[in-house]
């Protein structure tokens, strides 16, 4: 898959069997090759790579959930702003009593805070400039604070499946996904790469059923909408970030094998946030049951129908890593 695993002054026949072998003028010039490549499979430039990857996620997440908290906080500002009018109402209904200095008016029971330093009809005025800009905001509070939710959501599924990526191709699948969708390249590139295609892992059971399981975002939406058919099952852990996992039935409209979905599940849960827990809870549904959020990013669904099962984290039956 163009990833370099090793280099030597020596041909390398026990290796060439199964991979590509390319002959180079000398070491140094196939040293350099693979040095500039960045792709000798060691752990620890492995877990370079995962780590330069995972702070360029959280930087951007980080920017988003302080995006939230300042649309959320405007919202309750929002629920406040009956109050704003009525203090602006009763300042200018009581001009008349009030004297310069004044920090309090008080009305049948309503207490208006006032500023001393300025007229309180400045006050009044300022109270209405801040219902209207309240009441503005609140008209797309709701929508706002959706969008940006769906995008810490998405944001924080990369970050799942980044910690989990099993090898370099992974990484640089979720590398070029993550550069796709902030629409810049990182540092030192002049262009966003294509992601590197690789096989949906898949097992099999002993009844010829297919369980799919997406690695990256592009191959959650593959799983989910085109792997999959309107009647397979569709798995993910739940309230959590992972993988979508995808039965495709041997024969759909038979009922579901009750030992294969119990599998699948433990599948979920085992590549989800949620992996070191004891128990996880890993909602089934009807892939028909199953939809793109409209407008999100790629891998985010909205589903109905669904029923949910507690399982134990587990990869045994995962044959395609």
């Amino acid at each position: 898959d163009g990833e370099v695993v090793a280099y030597s002054a020596v041909p390398m026949q026990h290796l060439a069997i199964r991979l590509v072998e390319e002959s180079m003028q000398s070491i140094s010039a196939a040293i350099e090759a693979a040095s500039a490549m960045e792709t000798i499979a060691t752990p620890g430039k492995h877990a370079q790579r995962r780590a330069r990857l995972l702070a360029m996620i959280e930087a951007a997440l980080a920017k988003q959930r302080r995006k939230l908290a300042n649309v959320r906080e405007q919202g309750a500002r929002a629920q406040e702003i009956d109050l704003l009018r009525l203090w602006g109402e009763t300042i200018y209904a009581n001009l008349w009593q009030i004297t310069p200095g004044q920090a309090e008016l008080e009305v049948d029971g309503v207490r208006v805070p006032l500023d001393p330093a300025i007229p309180a009809k400045e006050t009044a005025q300022r109270y209405f400039e801040e219902y209207r800009k309240a009441q503005s905001a609140g008209v797309h509070q709701e929508e706002l604070e959706g969008t940006i939710g769906t995008e810490v959501a998405y944001l924080e599924q990369l970050a799942t499946l980044t910690e989990q990526a099993e090898g370099f191709a992974d990484l640089e699948a979720l590398l070029a996904e993550f550069e796709a969708h902030e629409g810049t390249p990182s540092q030192g590139r002049r262009r966003a790469r294509q992601a590197p295609r690789k096989p949906v892992p898949v097992w099999v059971d002993d009844d010829g059923n297919a369980v799919f399981v997406g690695r990256s975002a592009a191959q959650n939406d593959a799983v989910t909408f085109t792997i999959a058919g309107p009647e397979d099952t569709w798995l993910h852990a739940r309230g959590v970030g992972g993988s979508h996992v995808v039965i495709r039935w041997r024969n759909p409209q038979q009922p579901e094998q009750e030992e294969t979905v119990l599998a699948a599940a433990q599948l979920a849960a085992w590549f989800s946030a949620a992996r070191t827990s004891a128990r996880v809870e890993v909602d089934v549904a009807k892939r028909k049951h199953v939809r793109k959020i409209k407008g999100g990013p790629p891998g985010l669904v909205t589903y109905r129908n669904e029923r949910t099962v507690a399982v134990a984290p587990s990869a045994d039956r995962h044959a395609g890593g």
